[in-house]
């Protein structure tokens, strides 16, 4: 969320070309403006994207689907 600065991407919800490149040229526009930029991009790198948490994750999902059956 651009106002908020949330988030770790980019989002286009209409699967075509223009979608993709009005949100390019959302991130090009930004990226212009280094002082939100550079809030942007300790943003994303706070996150933990690795492996370990990404298999905890479909761990505890793996249980808790296993659980309802």
């Amino acid at each position: 969320d651009e106002s908020s600065l949330t988030g770790t991407g980019f989002v286009f919800e209409e699967y075509d070309s223009g979608a993709l490149l009005s949100v390019i040229e959302k991130g090009v526009g930004l990226f212009g403006r280094k002082r939100t930029w550079s809030k942007i991009i300790k943003q994303a790198m706070s996150q933990d994207f690795s492996w370990e948490k990404s298999a905890a994750q479909y761990s505890d999902l793996y249980h808790k689907i296993l659980q309802k059956t």
